[in-house]
């Protein structure tokens, strides 16, 4: 008998998640986990490690008005996940993010 873990993902973003892990990340980031509106104190979003779910990744609902925000947004936190533990804005993030910039992930973002 297995175990469903109901998800707390809000739908869009959980299939821009997807599409963005498809595209720009090879598929590699963890399928299972939870992308939602949550208040995040201090902050546009936070991503942390939840062995039931493998992430969650909370963008403050204040953003959500603004879909291009969301959207770069995720695409740092992405970042973030394929480099944990890694936690800071040092050069391999900033690497990570220039990647993106210099394959279009950000196109029509900003």
């Amino acid at each position: 008998m297995t175990l469903e873990i109901e998800s707390l993902s809000d739908r869009h973003l959980r299939r821009w998640y997807q599409d963005y892990n498809r595209k720009w990340f090879s598929g590699d980031l963890p399928e299972h986990t939870d992308i939602l509106y949550a208040p995040v104190q201090g902050c546009l979003a936070d991503v942390g490690y939840c062995p039931a779910h493998d992430f969650v990744l909370r963008i403050n609902p204040r953003f959500a008005v603004d879909t291009c925000m969301v959207r770069m947004t995720l695409l740092h936190e992405m970042v973030h996940m394929k480099l944990w533990p890694y936690k800071i804005h040092g050069k391999r993030f900033q690497v990570e993010m220039q990647k993106l910039a210099v394959l279009g992930a950000f196109r029509g973002l900003w």
